[in-house]
């Protein structure tokens, strides 16, 4: 059965249905034509060892899942580069839970500002491990154009380029709510489970799905 059908069969057994509950989950923000830029990857390319190992790496984002696959490419042998658009300024004012100590920040001050999304005791082991690969951090910069040589980045109104055989887009996840769409008013009760509501951890999805199983 060729994918079209099953999700046309599939759709038709969704709007007979009483009840439906979609955990589709998200998915990932893209900003280049893979067909224009071959060795651009998402996450879960990079951590399926679908690009080049060693060599040259940019990532683009520096969040939780940006340093983890910066410090998957590092520990390939790859020479690993993160751009985080945020500057170090506004990192100090949003930063929440993760936010490092004082003795924390001298020790590791090029990298404080990587995965803020995570509480504080495991960001700073993925700091200490991302500090021992010597991974590079340029914060503050946006991403113009990404090419099959590397990135072109602007940052206080100077452009630069950086070389890269591998470029991994780790900018963060959206909610994949398009079935909910198509399904809401058709379905009596129709609820949204885990990252298709927003990109979160799994102890939020569990949560839901409890949450939804005991009322339905």
């Amino acid at each position: 059965m060729s994918p079209k059908n099953s999700r046309k069969n599939l759709m038709n057994i969704l709007l007979v249905a009483l009840i439906a509950v979609i955990v589709v989950g998200a998915a990932y923000v893209l900003i280049s034509d893979p067909a224009e830029s071959p060795e651009v990857l998402t996450v879960e390319e990079a951590l399926s060892d679908k690009g080049k190992k060693g060599g040259k790496a940019v990532v683009l984002g520096g969040g939780r899942n940006g340093a983890e696959v910066a410090t998957y490419l590092a520990s390939k042998g790859g020479k690993v580069t993160i751009i985080r658009r945020s500057s170090m300024e506004r990192l100090e004012k949003d930063v929440g839970r993760g936010k490092p100590t004082r003795l924390q920040r001298e020790i590791y001050p090029e990298l404080w500002g990587i995965a803020t999304d995570l509480p504080r005791r495991y960001r700073m082991q993925l700091i200490k491990t991302l500090g021992m690969y010597d991974v590079k951090v340029i914060y503050g910069a946006k991403t113009e154009k990404i090419t099959d040589k590397g990135v072109s980045i602007e940052k206080d109104g100077v452009k630069n380029f950086i070389e890269a055989d591998t470029v991994v887009i780790a900018l963060g996840e959206t909610p994949n709510d398009k079935l909910y769409g198509k399904l809401f008013c058709k379905v009596p009760e129709l609820y949204m489970v885990g990252d298709c509501v927003k990109s979160r951890g799994m102890m939020e999805a569990i949560s839901e799905g409890a949450y939804v199983a005991l009322k339905i």
